[in-house]
């Protein structure tokens, strides 16, 4: 299972975690990272889940819903060729926050 000893000392991009600009899709990128940054767990395969909650709403207003997804992920880095990665949504919701 993934847990947040498994992730220590890998990279991240921005503090704490993934920094999402305002105009995105449900696909985002991160920069390239090299091989050799998760040399502490290449050949391993990794599973666990990741959930992902997004409020949004127009930039200069509050946010107004909030997009939460919990998946399912299997990772392996091997010492060559691609990167193996394989994700399955358990649960998708997208609701209306009260902000009264």
């Amino acid at each position: 299972m993934i847990n947040h000893q498994a992730w220590e000392g890998l990279p991240v991009h921005g503090p704490g975690g993934f920094s999402l600009p305002t105009a995105i899709s449900r696909y985002y990128g991160a920069n390239a990272t090299k091989r050799s940054d998760f040399a502490q767990v290449i050949g391993q395969r990794l599973e666990g889940t990741v959930n992902i909650s997004i409020s949004y709403g127009h930039p200069e207003l509050l946010p107004v819903r909030r997009l939460s997804v919990s998946m399912a992920i299997i990772l392996e880095i091997p010492a060559v060729g691609p990167l193996l990665f394989g994700a399955n949504i358990l649960e998708e919701s997208d609701q209306a926050l009260n902000l009264v």
